[in-house]
Order: structure tokens, then C-alpha cells, then sequence
């Protein structure tokens, strides 16, 4: 049986990262005293990105598994904050589409891939869901008038007003 090589993680003492991406948590006395084994650390797939429960001294944190994998394997001599998945895929954590990046190229490369935007309800200020856009333009093809409209969404006349001309949400209807 070939032994598996596991390097240290720097930043978290009492973790290795093993070649294929496996966390271990090195064998360790808990704060009670007990003796505990060397164990794999699970990684959790449900959430925005491949995830683990962490301990560092007598806190415990979530760390996200690309981190990890770059802090071990990826060379940082910027000096840089971030890691980046090149592909946008945030579970493809594979050295090779991974980089450390600025905070800024970071956000430059979200709304390159699609992965950010600021248009209809993902824009900060938004008072609509993108699916109420053409609800509204066919209650006013209807024959609704802006206040009632505005009255059935709790809005303001010129919040529907600017919809239905086109000064807002323009992608719903052009000017």
C-alpha cells in the first residue's frame, strides 16, 4: 500500500492538504484532554463554494476548500489576497484554474464571466423582480392607469412611469 503524501496548509496548523485535494486534520488532544485521531475532513458541496468546518486554537470557521488548495500549491509572490477560479466554475478546484488575484481583478472578472451584474433585481437599489417587468407593461397595454399599477406594487407613479417608458428595466421595453 502506497502512503499518501500530505503537506501542511500554512495559515492552519493541525491541517494537510493531501495531492488530490483531501483535508486532513492531524492527529490531536482535545481541550478536554482526549486523545484524537488523524481524520479526512468533510467537505461541503451545498453551499457557493466547496467548503469546510475548521478550528483554529479554540475558534472554529468555515474555510473554502480553493483557498486551501492555493495557500499549499499556488506560488503567491504579489502577495495577493484572493483566488480566483479562471473558468468561473467555483467547484473546479484544479491547480491549473486557480490564481491569486487583486480584490478588483477579482470583481473585473465576475462580470466578464457573468458571474455579477447590476442589471434589473440584482442592482442594489431595485424595487422589481426581472419576472414583474412584463407584468407591468401588459397591465398598462391593458389599459391600467400608472397609478394603479403603482398602487397594486407599492410604488411610486414615476418608479412605474420610468418602467414603462423605457428609462428603466430597459431590456423590458425599448424607448
Amino acid at each position: 500500500m502506497t502512503k499518501v503524501r500530505v503537506f501542511d496548509i500554512p495559515e492552519h496548523p493541525g491541517y494537510g492538504i493531501t495531492e488530490d485535494f483531501k483535508i486532513i486534520r492531524y492527529a490531536y488532544v482535545d481541550t478536554r484532554g482526549r486523545n484524537r485521531k488523524e481524520f479526512e475532513v468533510a467537505v461541503n458541496y451545498n453551499a457557493e463554494y466547496a467548503q469546510l468546518d475548521i478550528q483554529k486554537g479554540y475558534s472554529r470557521g468555515t474555510a473554502k476548500l480553493h483557498r486551501l488548495i492555493a495557500l499549499t500549491f499556488l506560488p503567491n509572490p504579489d502577495n495577493l489576497p484572493q483566488v480566483n477560479h479562471k473558468d468561473g466554475n467555483k467547484f473546479n478546484n484544479s491547480l491549473d484554474n486557480l490564481e491569486w488575484v487583486s480584490a478588483s481583478e477579482n470583481v473585473i472578472h465576475s462580470y466578464k464571466k457573468g458571474l455579477a451584474s447590476n442589471k434589473g433585481q440584482k442592482h442594489p437599489r431595485a424595487k422589481f423582480k426581472d419576472s414583474e417587468i412584463p407584468e407591468i407593461h401588459f397591465f398598462r397595454s391593458q389599459g391600467w392607469t400608472l397609478k394603479s399599477i403603482a398602487e397594486l406594487y407599492g410604488v411610486s407613479l414615476s418608479a412605474i412611469g420610468k418602467i414603462t417608458t423605457g428609462v428603466n428595466y430597459s431590456e423590458g421595453k425599448s424607448r
